[in-house]
């Protein structure tokens, strides 16, 4: 198992936090920030938006 890190304060101490659809939604024990894992961006990339 990988480690995980708080995006925000880069902390170790995290804990699951329920889910969300079915992604497991991750919370960070020092400063509270709650997250995804595998976060990703709903929408079209840069290049296609560039052409429209």
């Amino acid at each position: 198992m990988k480690t995980m890190k708080c995006p925000k304060c880069g902390s170790t101490h995290i804990r699951k936090n329920g889910k969300r659809g079915d992604k497991q939604n991750h919370i960070c024990a020092d400063c509270g920030r709650q997250f995804i894992d595998n976060y990703s961006v709903l929408g079209y990339s840069q290049d296609v938006k560039r052409y429209a």
